[in-house]
């Protein structure tokens, strides 16, 4: 019985970091292109305003990130209606974290510009991980869970 629990750890435990590095695949997919499209539009010879070449980066590595982490991170099936508004919601929430953190660390707190950036690239990811696993994507984990109880039975 004891070595059945430990062996459930090790498999949960196995499953959270297979997923945890997928999800930086995924990231790293939706930054570079990000950096491509906000690159490419925003400089010669098509050299759009740099604010809407951001905007069109930023919109094009939204969708690598959804279907990115829908496919491969979390691997769910379909139901597009249900996971992507809640993507949103967490991606739009953590969009306003950092612009307030950046706010409070550079006009409130007088931090330097490098380091409260630095801080929000080691904290957004990890609070998306979270978000997207506990929330947004959750169906997966509570199959997993309910699998691995029913087979002992």
């Amino acid at each position: 019985m004891q070595q059945s629990r430990v062996g459930r750890l090790r498999l949960a435990l196995w499953l959270h970091l297979v997923t945890l590095g997928r999800f930086g695949v995924v990231g790293v997919a939706a930054t570079l292109t990000y950096f491509a499209v906000t690159t490419i539009l925003g400089r010669p010879p098509i050299g759009i305003n740099s604010v809407a070449a951001n905007a069109l980066g930023v919109f094009a590595s939204l969708w690598v990130s959804y279907f990115g982490h829908h496919r491969y991170t979390f691997d769910v099936p379909g139901q597009h209606e249900r996971y992507l508004p809640r993507f949103l919601i967490v991606t739009a929430g953590l969009f306003l974290l950092s612009s307030a953190a950046m706010a409070l660390g550079r006009n409130v707190w007088a931090l330097d510009h490098t380091l409260v950036t630095a801080l929000i690239a080691v904290f957004f990811p990890l609070i998306s991980f979270l978000l997207n696993s506990l929330w947004t994507f959750a169906q997966k984990r509570a199959q997993i869970a309910r699998s691995s109880d029913t087979t002992e039975l």
